[in-house]
């Protein structure tokens, strides 16, 4: 039986052996050990060499956004929420933007020809308030002296302006033809 010698070791073996080490992690040590902490800025960066996988998730927030860069063309409009100052943006050009009440000369509602309105009332001699739904301070207001139905016609004016105390209401006055206070039937227009 033949018994074999052990492998001596040489010297190519050892250094081929160093060299493989030092491909292998050591390369990559001295690299990472020749770069300062946050030293690579973009000079350093080749461009067009940060992709979107490249960012952290909520990396990139407004600050960090040249103002003017975003235009309309860059945002989903469906992602975007209504416009608080535009409540009734989306009722622009319809019916319900235009609010209206018809309003017998006793201050009752006439409810089938009104829109929007939710009561009228008599408030003294010749004046009335007339509450809608809604906000209507911000508003524009028309009335008119006039009755509900057919009829011979009224002659007269009337005046109207927003309720000191109630956002959702007006108030209007009615006259007759002199120009004297008097109960009158109008028709009361808001536009939002």
């Amino acid at each position: 039986m033949t018994t074999s010698s052990p492998r001596r070791l040489t010297y190519a073996n050892v250094v081929s052996t160093l060299a493989l080490v030092i491909a292998m992690g050591g390369g990559g040590a001295a690299v990472a050990a020749g770069l300062a902490k946050n030293s690579v800025g973009s000079p350093q960066i080749k461009n067009g060499a940060v992709k979107k996988a490249d960012l952290g998730a909520g990396s990139v927030v407004s600050t960090k956004i040249k103002d003017g860069a975003v235009t309309g063309a860059d945002v989903n409009e469906s992602s975007l929420g209504k416009v608080p100052s535009a409540k009734r943006a989306d009722a622009a050009g319809s019916a319900e933007n235009v609010l209206g009440a018809v309003v017998n000369s006793n201050g009752t509602l006439v409810t089938a020809q009104s829109s929007h309105a939710t009561s009228a009332a008599p408030l003294f001699l010749a004046s009335y308030e007339v509450v809608f739904d809604r906000d209507v301070s911000g508003c524009s207001y028309t009335v008119s002296v006039g009755e509900s139905g057919v009829g011979d016609g009224v002659v007269g004016f009337a005046s109207v302006t927003g309720r000191d105390n109630n956002p959702n209401g007006v108030f209007v006055t009615t006259y007759d033809k002199t120009g004297a206070e008097a109960g009158r039937p109008f028709m009361v227009h808001v536009i939002c």
